[in-house]
């Protein structure tokens, strides 16, 4: 709910890729959601304008350096140039 792309490095750390969430929004969500408070409407608030609600990501282009966004909430796929290429999907094989 909080609209962030996110990677996980071989080592652990967690790399903010893309912070498309309102930041009062998001804090709201994650305070009432430890308290366990949260409702549709706190949800429906906390979405950014790119990737509203965003779902999920894979990689495609010629070289697999095309990065696509799905959400839930959204009208369009967004996307953007990936500095490193993706993994083939395994069912391409």
């Amino acid at each position: 709910m909080v609209d962030q792309l996110i990677a996980l490095t071989p080592q652990g750390d967690k790399l903010l890729l893309l912070d498309d969430g309102d930041a009062a929004a998001s804090k709201t969500v994650l305070d009432k959601m430890a308290a366990g408070t949260l409702t549709a409407d706190d949800m429906l608030r906390a979405r950014g304008t790119l990737a509203p609600w965003m779902a999920s990501v894979t990689f495609g282009g010629p070289e697999l350096r095309t990065v696509y966004i799905g959400s839930l909430m959204g009208t369009t796929i967004a996307y953007f140039a990936a500095p490193v290429a993706g993994l083939p999907m395994v069912h391409w094989k």
